[in-house]
């Protein structure tokens, strides 16, 4: 400043100078700059962008010694960038002089600060553009043949005309037309797209680069469409169906204050029609005024923070973002049936609003007031270190000095006008928002999912649901909300999600890794389709996500297998799994399956879609583990003979099921034992061989996650060894000295026929007849049913774990299957009721006989219903064929069976197989038979 400053002038600097140490270290590095300020021309006006413009081209571009750069090269635009942020910076110094020395009023200073953004905004895009044709060609549009339009829309403080000294530029970039670029008349190989793609990554680099200068502006992309993940530049086709299909209120919020600034501005008022129903819509959606407070209390958390909430003018509450919503919400219900009310300006909106009647203009009045008052201060603030902030001083002689500076005598008398102004505002506010418990959960969880902790209150939620397993819950929720964290997050999830939760502790408490399966379910929905449609139908249906997380909790096979095929869930989920099928039943629905080569896979589909439909039936305790049995026995035995039936296999082969399937008694995950018989005349010819390989083909048939049925054929006469097609005759002399074992005589306890021929199978039937029941089995025969059930326990029954040994462990599923046979050998041949093939019939019948005492069948059948319930739980984990509790499965199957803990299980087990041994042991009276 020149030594002839006037004593007013020096005081200006001075004012300036005690408040804001950039602007002080600007002047000294710029001496020359104190004189300009004190020009009249400078401190007196108010200026527009012509006025900018006017001084850009008089008394900057001519230091470049040239009125444009003579190049596009690099260090040309470099150059002119610096330029144009030392001009940015001049003229904010000059804002900044006249507005903390109350030569302009604060609306005067917010249009300046707009006026010069957009000037910098359009003088860079104007300089970039070019550059950019240069380097890659012009954008064409291919349908107009004309170049391909572009368009900077500003939102927030910049759309509505009311920019801070540090304010963000939220902007979006629009641009019109498919095509490629073109050079000198031809296509070269650049899309549109990745052309306004490069200039704006170039544009929005330049106005954030740091220099000795300082820097243009912050630039924030946030608000366009899909956000962060969402393209950087989109085209006007593209605009409209993301609005009206995914847009959310925070977007109506933001469009309100939407404005074309720089490039076509023509594109851009086009963009704002095409929206503008969805801006001001004329019916608002349902819950609105909680969906913009839900907005505000987000704003509270994850801009201001709690701790600055009584510092924030800003964001804080009683701040100027809640003038700001309460005007937006109005806009927004009123703004469809009255046009003139459509304005992204706040203070003209405060206008609009007093002139068509929709406040009165006392409140019109107050309320300008009070936003004019905070944006002074905000300004004051942000002028101080030119730096994006809304908080007050937390330094006393600051927060004095801002005081004086905003007309108070003492920070005491500020601070109580600052409180009743906010006070205010905040009662304003809460006219139109209330607070509500709901929507502070919504916001919590919003929160949340947009990776910050959503607080104390949702931390303990997710640790009383999930335990130690809570750290890894934002990503599995996230998964099964969003489908994956690039989606973009809609108000409408949450809600939902919030609504979901009301179930989650009855839900949760009988999964056995609750966060596990949500992250499986999660899963599913990726192959069930789009992430908000699966979102929706679980929110819809309780039931389903009951459903699906039993069903994944229990089973990874049938997660395997709906993730392969969603579509079966839609089959088993409705009442049909209340059904217990016949094999009629099955049959009538297999043989509308296709005829041809497909029938394997149609086989293959339908059999896993019933396995399901069982298992859900067990899930939710609809089904007993002898219906289970029952069901899972009758599906087999109906697609035996389908696939019998469609092997093309004369009528003197016949099928024999042995083991469980004999007994009816079959499990997830079981082999088929099977018996394949043949006439005398059939057994050798290359027709029934062949005929045998298609059966077995087609039951086996292999599709992801495992085939139809695993098939065993080596329970047949010498094994592997033996011929597959077994003839009556052959079978017969195998079993009458012809190398028979003992435990091959034992299997045919449980033979029985399925398909095929009937003759065949009557003879089968009586064969078995003959050899089991017409005569009693000799002490000898007897004493071996012990020595093998040693061999077994010792050989089989996992001597590391005897305590979860099931099946083939001391007082296993074994000991009582051989009791039940060893009274079919010796008394079979007088009591016809112990000719049956089925276990639990067996352990009934015996009592009633009073072969063994009525408590010891009570004991033995509760214990045997015990013992396959947990083999069937065991088994449909994984759809394979299990003996023996694993320790990793021992926690999740004592949730399965509703127990207390593993401990529990374990001690439940032990007093099983105790008791099993004892009462097997008194009843069988075998000395051989294990202690």
């Amino acid at each position: 400043m020149s030594q002839t400053a006037s004593p007013s002038a020096i005081d200006r600097r001075a004012q300036l100078e005690a408040w804001s140490p950039v602007y002080t270290k600007t002047l000294r590095l710029h001496p020359e700059y104190a004189d300009w300020l004190e020009d009249p021309g400078n401190l007196d006006s108010t200026f527009r962008i012509a006025d900018y413009r006017g001084i850009w081209n008089t008394e900057f571009l001519p230091t470049l010694g040239e009125t444009e750069p003579a190049s596009t090269n690099e260090v040309s635009l470099r150059k002119y960038t610096l330029l144009l942020t030392r001009f940015r910076r001049l003229q904010s110094l000059r804002i900044a002089y006249r507005e903390v020395n109350g030569i302009s009023q604060t609306e005067e200073t917010l249009t300046e600060l707009t006026a010069l953004a957009e000037f910098c905004l359009n003088t860079l895009l104007k300089l970039l553009r070019p550059a950019w044709e240069t380097r890659l060609g012009q954008p064409w549009n291919e349908e107009t043949g004309a170049p391909a339009h572009f368009c900077i829309l500003a939102l927030g403080k910049l759309g509505g005309r009311e920019l801070n000294f540090c304010s963000d530029i939220d902007l979006i970039y629009l641009f019109d037309g498919a095509g490629q670029c073109r050079k000198d008349g031809r296509s070269l190989p650049t899309p549109n797209q990745e052309f306004f793609t490069r200039l704006c990554r170039d544009l929005t680099s330049r106005l954030q680069d740091r220099s000795p200068e300082g820097f243009l502006y912050n630039v924030d992309l946030r608000l366009r469409p899909e956000g962060e993940s969402g393209p950087l530049v989109r085209s006007l086709a593209a605009m409209e169906p993301y609005y009206y299909v995914a847009g959310q209120t925070w977007e109506r919020l933001a469009l309100i204050k939407a404005r074309p600034v720089a490039g076509d501005i023509a594109l851009g008022e086009e963009l704002l029609e095409i929206v503008n129903p969805f801006r001001f819509p004329r019916h608002p959606p349902p819950l609105l005024l909680e969906s913009i407070a839900g907005v505000k209390i987000r704003t509270e958390k994850e801009v201001a923070g709690t701790e600055n909430l009584d510092r924030d003018l800003k964001n804080g509450r009683g701040g100027i973002r809640e003038i700001e919503f309460f005007l937006q919400a109005l806009q927004m219900i009123n703004g469809a049936a009255n046009p003139f009310l459509q304005t992204p300006s706040t203070l003209e909106a405060l206008s609009k609003f007093e002139r068509y009647g929709v406040l009165d203009s006392d409140h019109v009045t107050r309320l300008r007031n009070d936003y004019l008052q905070l944006r002074r201060i905000e300004n004051l603030i942000q002028m101080q270190e030119e730096r994006q902030t809304a908080l007050l001083p937390s330094d006393p002689a600051r927060f004095d000095l801002l005081a004086r500076l905003a007309g108070c005598q003492d920070a005491a008398g500020f601070a109580s006008r600052l409180d009743e102004l906010r006070t205010r505002v905040r009662a304003n506010y809460r006219e139109l928002f209330r607070e509500s418990d709901a929507e502070t959960a919504v916001q919590e969880w919003t929160l949340f999912f947009t990776g910050q902790d959503g607080g104390p209150h949702i931390q303990s939620q997710l640790q009383a649901w999930f335990g130690p397993a809570a750290p890894q819950a934002p990503a599995v929720l996230t998964r099964l909300v969003l489908g994956d964290r690039n989606s973009v997050l809609a108000r409408e999830q949450i809600v939902q999600f919030v609504e979901m939760t009301r179930g989650f502790d009855e839900l949760l408490a009988t999964l056995s890794a609750p966060l596990e399966v949500l992250d499986l379910v999660a899963r599913f929905g990726q192959s069930y389709g789009a992430p908000r449609r699966f979102f929706r139908t679980l929110n819809a249906s309780p039931r389903m996500l009951r459903a699906l997380c039993l069903l994944f909790d229990r089973s990874t096979f049938i997660f395997e297998l709906l993730s392969r095929h969603p579509e079966i869930i839609e089959e088993v989920l409705g009442s049909g799994h209340r059904l217990h099928k016949s094999v009629a039943d099955h049959e009538r629905a297999l043989a509308l399956l296709p005829a041809d080569d497909s029938f394997p896979l149609w086989l293959w589909k339908y059999v896993k879609a019933e396995q399901v439909r069982i298992a859900i039936a067990a899930i939710f305790g609809e089904g007993a583990a002898a219906e289970v049995e029952a069901d899972l026995s009758n599906l087999s035995d109906a697609a035996i003979q389908q696939a019998l039936r469609r092997s093309g296999s004369t009528p003197t082969l016949a099928v024999a099921g042995l083991g469980k399937l004999g007994g009816r008694e079959i499990s997830f995950g079981s082999d088929l034992d099977l018996l394949v018989l043949a006439s005398a005349a059939d057994a050798s010819t290359p027709e029934a061989a062949a005929a045998l390989q298609r059966l077995i083909r087609t039951l086996q048939h292999n599709h992801p996650p495992g085939p139809t049925f695993e098939i065993d054929l080596r329970l047949r006469p010498h094994g592997q060894d033996g011929p597959a097609l077994v003839t009556l005759a052959a079978l017969e002399k195998y079993h009458s000295g012809g190398g028979a074992l003992f435990w091959e005589r034992m299997v045919l306890t449980r033979a029985r026929g399925i398909a095929g021929s009937p003759p065949l199978l009557q003879e089968f039937e009586d064969f078995r007849t003959r050899e089991l029941f017409s005569r009693a089995a000799s002490l000898q025969d007897l004493e071996e049913i012990g020595g093998m059930r040693r061999r077994i326990e010792v050989e089989k029954g996992c001597p590391e774990a005897p305590g979860c040994a099931f099946k083939a462990g001391r007082g296993g599923i074994i000991d009582i299957e051989f009791l039940c046979q060893r009274f079919q050998l010796s008394h079979g041949w007088r009591h016809p009721e112990l000719r049956d093939r089925n276990t639990r019939r067996l352990l009934r019948s015996l009592g009633e006989l009073g072969l063994i005492t009525p408590s010891s069948s009570a004991i033995l059948q509760e214990n045997y219903r015990f013992l396959r319930t947990l083999e069937h739980a065991v088994r449909r984990y994984d759809n394979r064929s299990a003996s023996v509790l694993s320790s990793s499965l021992l926690p999740r199957t004592a949730v399965w069976l509703d127990l207390a803990g593993p401990e529990t299980l374990i001690a439940r087990l032990q007093d099983c197989f105790d008791s099993t041994r004892q009462t097997v042991k008194e009843s069988i009276q075998l000395d051989a038979f294990p202690v």
